[in-house]
């Protein structure tokens, strides 16, 4: 059955994948960076405008404004 034979080597790219990006983020973490760094990236992130905010008609695009911080107002 050739469907299921295509099946199978989707399923065994895919784990290959996961395992490779689980490997790689593993990797990652163990570099100990400072916590500030975790801490500026989380902050960023949560300031960081949203598709909703890019996509609004009035506040987004063009019209999209900061404060003297980098946040959206």
């Amino acid at each position: 059955m050739p469907g299921a034979e295509a099946m199978q080597q989707t399923l065994a790219r895919v784990r290959s994948a996961s395992v490779t990006a689980a490997t790689k983020m593993s990797k990652v973490m163990e570099l100990d960076p400072q916590p500030g760094m975790w801490a500026a990236t989380g902050t960023a992130i949560a300031h960081a405008p949203n598709l909703d905010d890019l996509r609004s008609p009035y506040h987004g695009g063009d019209n999209i404004t900061f404060d003297e911080y980098g946040h959206i107002e």
